[in-house]
């Protein structure tokens, strides 16, 4: 028999990335710096590429572990989507950067803490059991700001400069939750469906929250909420998004003509996006 590995979420895999015993595998409690595995790679398409903290590097596809202090990569035809040992459930779009900082969780109670950086690029995250135990125990940082995730899904551009848009989306049976946006200029707290904000500097405070249309925010995330796992029980909610490998042809025109980071920031003096 193959060589075998337990995977949080996927159950038991041989060495070629073939489950062999279907079921949720038992996790075990993940502590800072540990070596175990804090998640596996649901989906990959294009060239996905991670730098291990050890700094050994290797190309992640579907069955990829996933470790504290990764180093995640999309090339400009990549996308990844990803889901912690909590349940918590992500996707990083084409040219993007990350780094999953942190991860603590004990099974048994359900709780724990996540941070991770997100460095440039677009992405969606769900939560999972961390942040539905503690509200706080989930961060994301971009170079401008501090994002808190309460329970809920959001969408997250970094641009150039580390600009970065924040948008709260609606998860698939309609909930809506929370997400806070600080950094040193101040604080912004966004809780209804496609209210966004815009973060230009670390100094300077979050814009006031304004509401973005959803086909302009379909636009901006569609290929991210392609990648994101719709795993059983996460909520997620890909807005019926195909994954690159089945949409690429047909929705390659509208991501094309996607707004970036920049464009949204000059629309913020407004503050709403048209209907």
């Amino acid at each position: 028999m193959a060589d075998t590995e337990v995977i949080p979420g996927m159950g038991t895999i041989d060495s070629g990335g073939i489950v062999v015993e279907e079921g949720p595998a038992t996790i075990e409690p993940i502590t800072a710096g540990s070596s175990q595995s804090i998640g596996t790679v649901e989906s990959s398409s294009g060239s996905v590429t991670v730098r291990h903290a050890d700094g050994s590097t290797e190309q992640l596809e579907a069955g990829s572990p996933i470790f504290q202090g990764d180093q995640l990569e999309t090339s400009a035809d990549g996308s990844v989507g990803v889901v912690l040992a909590d349940g918590t459930s992500f996707s990083m779009a084409e040219g993007g950067k990350m780094v999953m900082d942190e991860m603590v969780y004990d099974p048994a109670t359900q709780e724990g803490s996540i941070g991770i950086q997100a460095g440039e690029g677009v992405f969606t995250f769900v939560s999972g059991q961390i942040a539905k135990t503690d509200p706080d125990a989930m961060t994301l940082e971009t170079p401008v700001a501090t994002i808190g995730i309460r329970g809920t899904q959001v969408g997250i551009e970094v641009g150039e400069g580390g600009q970065s848009n924040v948008v709260l989306m609606e998860e698939a049976d309609g909930f809506v939750g929370e997400v806070t946006v600080s950094n040193d200029g101040g604080l912004q707290i966004l809780n209804n469906a496609f209210q966004g904000t815009s973060i230009v500097s670390q100094e300077s405070a979050p814009s006031e929250s304004f509401t973005v249309d959803q086909g302009q925010m379909l636009n901006t995330f569609g290929g991210a909420l392609g990648s994101l796992p719709a795993t059983e029980g996460n909520n997620a909610n890909t807005y019926n998004q195909a994954p690159p490998d089945e949409g690429a042809a047909v929705e390659e025109a509208d991501y094309d003509d996607r707004p970036t980071a920049a464009a949204l920031l000059l629309s913020v003096s407004n503050f709403h996006f048209q209907q």
